[in-house]
């Protein structure tokens, strides 16, 4: 991604504040070690998810855009296997993309009847869809971090994802989430089913990444981040 205008603009700017510790060092390898300083990483905070009517229902959540990257054909295969087992158990794939691809997938996978595809999402809808689910399931090839993580950990979901970006830098595998490599269908669905097998667990990963998001992601551990930055910034002009 890098061009001239990033480096013109890092190198001149009084201070620069970046999403994650990797684009840090990404920077600081274009543009030189000493300028660690005039960078600091401040990650996104978790939203205040107004939680409707929390229960453990049997559902598993995936909310981006439905494209390859995104691991939608992985999570629909390992579902399929895990749902002969259990049922009861439902997958909601919420965005916009290859849905007829997903929904033959799902025809072939022999899982459509307990798979469904509301579209895009946004709002108090969004909210509803947390409220209504177990477990959220990011099965992604590359990532930045995404906002639905952040999401999930408000609504105290449980989330399985890939260690991939920025993710490992605030999801600890068996603490705050669950990691599975990219593209790898039975390690997603072995996650997945680790999950339904074992409520306490479920819950205590909800537990903490809830803890997570009203302590370290709080927006008001962001705002005094963020204020502490300016004025730093503006105490050394």
């Amino acid at each position: 991604f890098w061009d001239k205008e990033y480096d013109y603009m890092f190198r001149n700017t009084d201070h620069a504040i970046v999403l994650s510790q990797g684009i840090k060092e990404i920077v600081l390898s274009k543009v030189g070690a000493e300028y660690a300083d005039k960078i600091s990483v401040l990650y996104n905070p978790c939203p205040d998810i107004k939680v409707m009517s929390k229960g453990d229902i049997p559902n598993i959540l995936f909310l981006g855009r439905v494209v390859k990257d995104k691991g939608y054909r992985e999570l629909i295969t390992a579902f399929s296997s895990v749902n002969k087992r259990h049922p009861e158990w439902t997958l909601t794939i919420c965005g916009a993309g290859e849905i007829k691809a997903a929904k033959d997938l799902c025809v072939e996978k022999k899982c459509e009847g307990s798979v469904s595809f509301p579209g895009w999402i946004s709002g108090d809808e969004k909210n509803q869809y947390l409220s209504n689910s177990s477990i959220l399931c990011l099965p992604s090839y590359a990532e930045g971090f995404p906002v639905c993580i952040l999401e999930a950990w408000s609504a105290n979901v449980p989330v399985i994802a890939t260690p991939v970006g920025a993710v490992p830098e605030l999801l600890q595998d068996g603490v705050t989430g669950l990691f599975v490599p990219p593209a790898d269908v039975k390690s997603l669905e072995g996650a997945i089913e680790k999950l339904i097998l074992e409520p306490e667990f479920r819950k205590t990963l909800s537990e903490n990444a809830g803890y997570l998001a009203k302590t370290e992601l709080s927006e008001e551990v962001f705002v005094s981040s963020l204020d502490r930055i300016y004025s730093s910034v503006l105490s050394s002009k």
